[in-house]
This record gives structure tokens, C-alpha cells and sequence, in this order.
């Protein structure tokens, strides 16, 4: 055999093939497709990791204004349709001292909603949360004044902090995109539809499938909605809750 046919054997040796280079390609893409999915769910995991540690920042916030408040809670500003009338009571400007004016507490990194650069009637999105209007509205703007006397916005007419809910993950479209509170008083009136109302303020599933909530007693919590709110039945006007973590009187 001459050296140039010794030549040419070994480069055949060496070389791929058609099919072992489709193989090699096969591989390549199962791979792809096993590893991405876990790679999304990593950074997913870390984004959720963020949102939980801000939303802690900002319950403990919230118990801290309590505290130096005489007991009262921060209120709601900024109305669902974009009304900033009462922006100067809204927790988000009222509670900077507490949680130290840091911009980025107040944006969940799963939260990709246009409005923080595109303007909606004319405003910006200025946070990915919201407040509970149980506990964040006073006297008779309170839904439950009319039935107690009072409002619940208030530390010490908390009978279960550990299981109310203070935030809420925002809506990211839609005219509660640029509120800064939600009306879980509104939605069992929609039932078997209440979680299709809610979902109109509230951003269901932004965490695998749920959403994480701050609660009164300053520590974070992920969880479906239908372990913060859901009805087993209604009956002659009366609503027997299996979760209702937004209304302080039932919240468990």
C-alpha cells in the first residue's frame, strides 16, 4: 500500500460520517431540550427567590409603620384605572422611611409588564405589588365597616397576622396594572367565577403556577390561590370559606 492510500485510510478513519454526525446532532438537541427546561425552572427559582426576600422587606416594613403609627397600617393611593388623587397617602410614598426608598423592593423580576416603560392613561407602572383593601382602607371606606364599626387597618384588630395577607403580586395589563392595592371584597360575588375575577387584579401563576404573598406578620409566603381564597359553598347569602386569607375576620 503507498503512502498516499495509507494517508487517505487514516483521514477516512478520522473523519464523521453522514449519520454519526446526524447522531452526534441528535444527542446534542435531546440534551438541549432536557436542560433548557431545567435551566428555565433555576432562573425562575431565583427570580421567585427575589420577589419572596422583597416582599418580606416589605411586610416588615409595614409592621415597623405600625409600630411607629400607633398601630395603623400604610393606605392605598393609587386607584385601579390609573387616579393618582390620593398619591400622597399611598403606601408605596408614606412607608419610604421604613423601607428605605429602595426602587427595586417594589418590582417583582418575573414582573414583565409593559408599563414600566410604556405609559398607561398616561402614567408608568411604579410596583409589581399590592395591598389587601381589607387591611389597607380606614373608617368607612373599609368594607367591613358597616357589619364591625370600623376598618381593619389597624395592627391590633388582627386576630390571625400570620395568616392575613397585606400584599399581593399586581395584575401586569388591564386597568388594576397601575394600582397599588386590589378588592378581594368584590370577587366571592362572581362565584363559581371568582378566581377568573381575581385574576383581572391579581397575578395568578407568575411563580410555577402561584404567587407569593406578604403577610401581616412580616414573612413571605408562596402560595395557588386557591389556598388564600376559596369557597365551599354559599347558602342563603352566607359563604362558608375553605381559605379566605384577605378578610381578617375569617383569615386562618
Amino acid at each position: 500500500m503507498s503512502d498516499a492510500q495509507k494517508r487517505e485510510r487514516a483521514y477516512a478513519h478520522q473523519a464523521f460520517t453522514l449519520i454519526e454526525l446526524l447522531v452526534v446532532i441528535a444527542v446534542l438537541a435531546l440534551l438541549a431540550s432536557i436542560l433548557l427546561p431545567a435551566l428555565s425552572q433555576v432562573r425562575e427559582q431565583g427570580r421567585a427567590t427575589v420577589c419572596s426576600s422583597n416582599l418580606r422587606s416589605l411586610s416588615t416594613a409595614v409592621y415597623t409603620y405600625a409600630e411607629s403609627n400607633d398601630g395603623w397600617f400604610p393606605q392605598w393611593g393609587y386607584a385601579h384605572g390609573g387616579g393618582t388623587a390620593g398619591a400622597a397617602w399611598s403606601w408605596i410614598n408614606t412607608m419610604k422611611p421604613e423601607y428605605g426608598e429602595v426602587a427595586r423592593l417594589l418590582r417583582c423580576p418575573s414582573d414583565l409588564s409593559r408599563h414600566w416603560t410604556q405609559p398607561l392613561n398616561g402614567r408608568f407602572r411604579c410596583t409589581s405589588y399590592a395591598t389587601n383593601f381589607y387591611v389597607s382602607s380606614a373608617a368607612e371606606d373599609n368594607p367591613l365597616f358597616d357589619r364591625d364599626g370600623h376598618g381593619y387597618n389597624r395592627l391590633d384588630w388582627i386576630l390571625q397576622p400570620a395568616n392575613t395577607i397585606f400584599f399581593c403580586e399586581l395584575v401586569e395589563s388591564g386597568q388594576y396594572a397601575l394600582a397599588d392595592h386590589v378588592h378581594p371584597e368584590n370577587w366571592a360575588a362572581f362565584y363559581p367565577n371568582e378566581r377568573r375575577q381575581a385574576a383581572t387584579q391579581l397575578a395568578l401563576g407568575r411563580h410555577r403556577g402561584a404567587e407569593i404573598y406578604g403577610l401581616i406578620d412580616g414573612h413571605a409566603e408562596r402560595l395557588p390561590f386557591e389556598k388564600t381564597f376559596q369557597i365551599q359553598r354559599i347558602e342563603n347569602y352566607v359563604i362558608e370559606w375553605l381559605f379566605n386569607k384577605y378578610d381578617p375576620t375569617v383569615a386562618r
